[in-house]
């Protein structure tokens, strides 16, 4: 039986929201003036840290924007916006992460992608970077048009998506390896035999902390790997993203 990777997308393996990308792709228009003012401030004090719940407020803001955008988007708009965004923006993607994939792939592991946002948008990207199997949220269609609601949710749960894809395929959990960057991933994480929490959270810090998980931190051109070990988390390796020769001094 093949052993499993299993990645959360949005802010694991993608830099940012991919939804949150296309979303503002489709604001552009004047129609939405009013929704894009919205988000425009909300993304404010987001980058600001104006706030603890800045980030989840800036989170809950896009996906009620882009929920009203889609009654108005045609699949094909939609489809064309995606286009664009896999041609001109699909590697603004963690090297971390990145690497693993390729890692993993070279191993003969099955790359398994779960991810919250859409199916529409996820699973072409997932695909083109090596994943076998991608699970995410699907939008509902009714008369060739977005209702703006979706007919399956993924960003809870994962820890039965993952389990079920497994027995349907006959894949199997021995020595798995996950990795997520939020508290959402926490159930996916728990069946893996090797979590890595991955620029976390607070609340998956905090989970990871109590269970002992590995910590991975990418920062500017650097990963920092955290280990617990007695108790605390220690610096167990520091390394540039580049072997660039610390050549900085010519930047």
């Amino acid at each position: 039986m093949s052993k499993i990777a299993v990645f959360d997308i949005d802010g694991t393996v993608y830099r940012e929201g991919m939804s949150f990308i296309v979303a503002e792709e489709l604001l552009t228009g004047p129609e939405f003036a009013e929704e894009a003012k919205t988000l425009a401030e909300a993304r404010h004090i987001y980058k600001a840290r104006g706030s603890t719940e800045a980030y989840w407020v800036y989170n809950k803001t896009i996906l009620e924007v882009f929920k009203k955008v889609l009654r108005h988007t045609t699949p094909a708009q939609l489809n064309e916006v995606i286009t664009n965004l896999l041609k001109h923006k699909s590697d603004y993607c963690y090297a971390y992460t990145t690497q693993l994939i390729k890692q993993f792939k070279a191993e003969g592991r099955t790359l398994v992608a779960i991810s919250g946002s859409i199916a529409d948008i996820v699973e072409p990207f997932a695909k083109s970077v090596g994943f076998d199997y991608v699970v995410a949220s699907r939008l509902e269609v009714k008369d060739g048009a977005f209702t703006g609601e979706r007919t399956s949710e993924t960003k809870q749960g994962k820890d039965k998506i993952l389990r079920d894809l497994a027995s349907e395929h006959g894949l199997s959990l021995e020595d798995s390896i996950g990795v997520g960057d939020t508290h959402r991933d926490i159930p996916m994480l728990t069946v893996t035999e090797h979590p890595i929490a991955f620029n976390p959270n607070t609340a998956l810090y905090e989970e990871a902390e109590r269970r002992g998980w590995k910590i991975v931190l990418e920062r500017k051109n650097m990963f920092y790997e955290l280990e617990k070990v007695n108790g605390s988390y220690i610096l167990t390796k520091a390394r540039p993203i580049f072997d660039d020769n610390h050549q900085e001094h010519l930047r």
